[in-house]
């Protein structure tokens, strides 16, 4: 996999700026493969086409943190540089690996159209990889109602030396819980317990654009991401090799404290290492959305079921290949869930759940994918996914950012086929008037 992680670090520097040039726009699933790097300017601008932005602070190993900040005279400590973040201000980290961890030291903005912004400088490889001497619980942690529009950008998160969870998002008894945390472009491995945790009301949170992998070890408890507060956006992230699920939703005991949370666009495969581990859980809470996901060689696709999850909607997912426990298991104690438009291949659909509404899913039959071998499952022009699918529930775009539809129907799966540019559609294949569709919920 060392190749894949080159490569997608390769895209957190190149997706930096993209993201720093529109600060309050969330998008479904941005094709990191799509992004370049813009031109850097001198002295901390950097200047694209249509937009500059200009740093306010930044920070380098070979900085002072008795320096004034600037690009030609940085801090030396990201916690320095941090200390001085007001709202709607940047800081930017200079290349190199910075042995600290940022536990409630972060300041936060007030709205999305303000925020704090902590990132990496774009084209620059940087990692915050606490000491073991530190003892340090997480990487970054979050905690206390002040800690809020914050945004973390373009960063290797590497929690090998921490006790706890890479990152976490959670309240303090005394002063609140932390919210409206956005988390995009950056690596999360190595942590020994959750890559990524959510808890104790700290809700509204994005997670963006993520490498999440190798957390929890072989311990089933622990995930790539563990959701258990509501509102939140899991979106066009990759989680795998994880010691239990790549993507945990669920609240012990509650079947309401993680409503209305959305997975959507994300790629999970190999988790499970402790032998039981679900690319996608939806263990509780109520109107979960789980659409346009790729799920392959965990030990079970998706799965909804154990404390009483309420209308989860399962739409236009692509299954292939995970454990003898499935490809979409519904348990008996899941409410109401919409499996709509999903391929299931490889694997079994099990519906054991109270009301499920069971529509326009590929099972077993083979999709035609363009490279099963290598997971590239987009369709090729005979598949019997395309057109087959429906439009109501469906989202607007696809996996890769394509739109809904393109040809005359809905496709089945992650992916809407796109025809090649030299061909001519059959009338029957040409959009003429398109179904209309209410799109689902893209953030918050």
């Amino acid at each position: 996999m060392a190749s894949s992680i080159q490569l997608f670090r390769s895209h957190i520097a190149l997706g930096v700026l993209a993201g720093l040039t529109a600060l309050g726009a969330l998008v479904d699933h941005p094709a990191l493969e799509t992004r370049l790097l813009m031109a850097t300017g001198a002295g901390g601008t950097f200047a694209s086409a249509s937009t500059t932005i200009q740093g306010d602070y930044f920070v380098a190993t070979n900085g002072s943190d008795s320096n004034p900040g600037t690009i030609s005279q940085p801090f030396r400590t990201i916690a320095k540089g941090v200390s001085m973040l007001t709202p709607g201000k940047t800081l930017l980290v200079r290349s190199g690996t910075y042995a600290e961890s940022l536990q409630n030291t972060i300041p936060g903005g007030t709205s999305w159209s303000s925020p704090v912004t902590v990132a990496a400088y774009p084209g620059d490889t940087v990692t915050i990889e606490p000491t073991s001497q530190q003892n340090a619980q997480s990487v970054l942690m979050f905690y206390g109602a002040s800690e809020q529009y914050i945004i973390v950008q373009g960063f290797i998160i590497n929690a090998q030396n921490v006790t706890h969870d890479a990152v976490k998002i959670t309240n303090s008894s005394s002063a609140g819980a932390a919210s409206h945390i956005r988390i995009t472009d950056c690596e999360v491995e190595n942590a020994p317990q959750n890559g990524i945790l959510t808890s104790n009301g700290a809700v509204s949170n994005e997670f963006l654009n993520l490498l999440v992998h190798n957390n929890g070890s072989t311990n089933y408890l622990y995930h790539g991401f563990y959701i258990s507060t509501q509102s939140n956006t899991v979106s066009g992230s990759t989680s795998y090799s994880n010691g239990g699920r790549g993507i945990q939703v669920y609240a012990e005991g509650s079947t309401t404290k993680c409503n209305n949370n959305v997975i959507s666009g994300n790629k999970c495969y190999n988790n499970g290492l402790s032998g039981r581990g679900p690319g996608i859980s939806v263990a509780s809470g109520t109107g979960i959305q789980v659409y346009n996901n790729i799920c392959y060689g965990n030990t079970l696709g998706i799965q909804v079921d154990y404390w009483n999850p309420t209308n989860t909607r399962v739409v236009n997912n692509t299954v292939d290949g995970n454990g003898s426990d499935g490809g979409i298991y519904i348990g008996t104690v899941a409410t109401g869930t919409l499996v709509e438009n999903n391929i299931v291949y490889n694997n079994t659909l099990v519906n054991m759940g109270i009301s499920t509404s069971l529509a326009m899913n590929l099972v077993g039959v083979n999709p035609l994918f363009v490279n099963l071998a290598g997971h590239d499952y987009h369709l090729t022009s005979g598949s019997p996914a395309i057109d087959a699918g429906t439009a109501t529930n469906a989202p607007s775009t696809a996996f890769d950012g394509s739109t809904r539809p393109l040809v005359a129907g809905f496709d089945i799966g992650a992916y809407e086929w796109v025809p090649p540019t030299d061909t001519v559609l059959p009338t029957s294949h040409r959009v003429l008037h398109a179904a209309p569709v209410t799109p689902l919920p893209i953030g918050r």
